[in-house]
């Protein structure tokens, strides 16, 4: 049976994270009053608790977590800076701004660098900058200048200020909401060098800027020993948190065999560390309180220096909060339960920034640290191995099974993949990690004796070389990574629920639990099932955006007949394909004819299925022959045409106006056929997508 009184902090933190999700999807909905009075409600029932019999401690209890919904309501929106008066976007002008900032993060790009700005004045003129709050996304161009700016300085710019767009083709990547969970609502372009210019430096928290500093030093470190080379960017973002030079194929092979949490600076990096440290400070044997206290001051001191070094993620900041806590209580003796320890650990960093729980990285780390806890010992009793080596190996995979099961189904649901082999890749990565990161530890300290630093350098190299090396080929196996799954938040919650009332039964072996557990998983199965049926029989034409040339595919069961002159970008098209089960796609050019069992094109005229589209890229011929019913005027290729002229050529259900063409056409477009009452659509405010069912 569970006992409750161990872990006080989990029964809080899930009043908490209701209260941030209730935020987040109802906003500014209600006023601080109900806050107040839930206080108030909280105190008289505690007067009520006193002065009552021990029969009302429910009530009491439940008034507790009432006032944490609220706290956590409201400290998602206090923190929510676009609420804020002050914010910038108050003061905005259409024309440009001038405004000035504080670095927070820089980036760089092949030929720019995005930076995250603090922005702290803004207005019309430099005489005339205002006091505001608020973050924004700027993009500078890529030069000697810019390519120096660093967390600290503070810069004045002018530009536009336009809000984050939300994506324009169906199942792309949310930028929009990516930003906004960082705070983050606003971007600005900066198109020539001019516009913008380096005011002062030493701005922001002085420890950031010391730790960003350290950093770059050890970089160079690092360089200096690994070259410009894949080992290189393997290692500075193993060893101190840096994925700026990771690239795709890299990130590719990692991702594939379900080795890529290795690269992202975690708990087991935090734990190396905190393990090197407290064998270091195990030197000062004093029990006097002075020395335990000397002992926590430096491992905290210690640990959280690596934290900020390696850019504070919330996977690391989860670590080097839990082992602060965990160090904490072995120093003055105290046993603490370990899933108390991690929802304390969660709920402090919520009750800091209640937008980490929005962030995926904050969430995979505690599912699978709670899965590891919770189902390794579990899965390591299955199997007694004698051997000494096994035993050893049996464990690592007992840890990446357990990581597994409580990380697959968000992982199915952001990624869309499973890395079949990923209890291998762990065999190697992570005592991988383990010498890389000791290693890296020694370079950085030996940095200055010239034999020592050589030879750890070299070593470095190659364990990073042989581990890159293993992945390399790990993902080149048949079947390493099965693709194209596509979960929807239901099912992950139905996959859950499956997972928490596995864990129920598995201490008592409770079999009606167990079984509950197993109609979950079932009833999850089928609902993905059933989606993937009806994926299949969906029929529907999609126009998507993009403002170099038309895209526009005709999607029956599992083919794609894809419409465009030149083939279209990944990014565009191919997470909607592969949602929808695409397994042939066929590529028309818009001069070519085609025809199949439900497709005809010919010339500029295409019927798919029922539904009938016309082509309009030229000027329509001069006088008109006679109405054409359609279903869809596509309008394209930089057009001349008037609107006037579309109803004497064809009687049209919808007219659509393609993203190539010019905006300010396209607004006298829009305007005229709102005073004719024509329906029309402008693609370049995102995709159309006409379902034929």
């Amino acid at each position: 049976m569970i006992n409750w009184k161990e872990i006080p902090f989990i029964r809080l933190l899930l009043p908490l994270i209701a209260g941030i999700l209730a935020g987040q999807f109802f906003g500014p909905t209600f006023t601080g009053l109900e806050y107040f009075l839930g206080f108030g409600v909280f105190l008289s029932g505690f007067v009520l608790f006193k002065t009552l019999s021990f029969q009302w401690a429910p009530v009491y209890g439940g008034l507790i977590y009432v006032i944490i919904f609220f706290t956590g309501y409201q400290l998602l929106l206090s923190k929510n800076q676009s609420l804020h008066p002050t914010h910038f976007k108050n003061h905005i002008q259409n024309k440009g701004n001038f405004f000035s900032g504080v670095v927070i993060k820089t980036t760089k790009r092949p030929k720019t660098i995005q930076c995250d700005l603090a922005i702290e004045h803004l207005g019309q003129n430099t005489d005339l900058l205002k006091s505001v709050c608020g973050k924004i996304q700027v993009t500078l161009p890529l030069d000697t200048g810019s390519i120096h700016l660093k967390y600290g300085d503070k810069i004045l710019l002018f530009s536009k200020i336009k809000e984050i767009s939300p994506p324009k083709n169906p199942s792309t990547f949310d930028f929009k909401k990516y930003s906004n969970n960082q705070n983050i609502y606003h971007s600005a372009y900066i198109k020539e060098s001019k516009h913008w210019q380096k005011i002062s430096e030493g701005h922001g928290w002085w420890f950031l800027r010391t730790a960003y500093h350290s950093r770059q030093y050890f970089l160079n470190i690092l360089k200096k020993h690994l070259g410009d080379t894949p080992e290189f960017a393997v290692g500075s973002a193993l060893i101190l948190g840096d994925k700026s030079q990771l690239d795709n194929t890299l990130k590719m092979a990692y991702a594939n065999t379900g080795a890529m949490h290795v690269l992202a600076v975690s708990g087991l990096h935090v734990g190396i560390i905190s393990w090197l440290f407290l064998l270091l400070l195990g030197r000062i044997k004093s029990k006097q309180l002075y020395a335990k206290w000397i002992k926590l001051l430096a491992m905290l001191f210690l640990i959280w220096s690596f934290v900020l070094i390696t850019g504070a993620s919330p996977s690391v900041l989860r670590a080097g909060l839990m082992f602060s806590l965990v160090f904490g209580g072995i120093l003055f003796n105290k046993n603490t339960n370990i899933f108390n320890t991690l929802a304390a650990s969660a709920f402090l960093l919520l009750c800091y920034d209640p937008y980490l729980l929005f962030q995926v990285g904050f969430q995979l780390s505690y599912l699978a640290v709670f899965s590891i806890v919770f189902f390794q010992p579990y899965i390591y009793k299955l199997w007694y191995i004698e051997n000494p080596v096994g035993n050893w190996a049996w464990k690592l995979t007992a840890v990446s099974i357990a990581a597994q099961i409580g990380t697959f189904p968000i992982s199915l649901f952001y990624f869309n993949q499973f890395p079949v082999y990923f209890f291998i890749s762990g065999l190697i990565v992570i005592p991988a990690a383990t010498l890389i990161l000791s290693l890296g530890l020694g370079l950085f300290i030996a940095s200055w004796i010239p034999g020592v630093e050589y030879v750890l350098g070299k070593l470095l190299y190659f364990t990073i070389f042989t581990m890159n090396s293993f992945i390399f080929n790990l993902s080149q196996v048949p079947k390493a990574v099965i693709e194209n799954i596509w979960i929807s938040g239901g099912i992950v919650l139905l996959l859950y629920l499956s997972i928490l009332f596995f864990a129920f039964s598995l201490p008592q072996k409770h079999k009606k639990v167990f079984w509950i557990s197993l109609i979950l998983l079932l009833g999850a199965i089928s609902w993905h099932v059933l989606n993937s049926y009806q994926n299949y029989h969906l029929k529907h034409i999609t126009f998507y955006y993009n403002y170099k040339t038309p895209i526009i595919d005709f999607k029956s069961h599992k083919e794609v007949i894809c419409l465009s002159p030149h083939p279209p970008k990944h990014s565009i098209v191919e997470n909607w394909r592969s949602k929808n089960g695409i397994k042939e796609v066929y590529s028309l050019d818009s001069n070519e004819n085609f025809t199949n069992n439900n497709f005809i094109k010919k010339g500029r005229f295409i019927q798919f299925y029922d539904k009938k589209l016309i082509l309009v890229d030229s000027l329509l011929p001069q006088p008109p022959q006679k109405v054409i019913e359609v279903d869809f005027v596509y309008l394209t290729g930089n057009n001349r045409v008037t609107i006037e002229e579309v109803p004497l050529h064809f009687k049209s259900g919808k007219i659509l106006f393609a993203a190539d063409n010019p905006f300010w056409e396209v607004e006298k477009w829009d305007k005229k056929c709102r005073e004719l009452g024509l329906d029309c659509y402008d693609i370049s405010k995102g995709a159309f997508i006409d379902d034929l069912q």
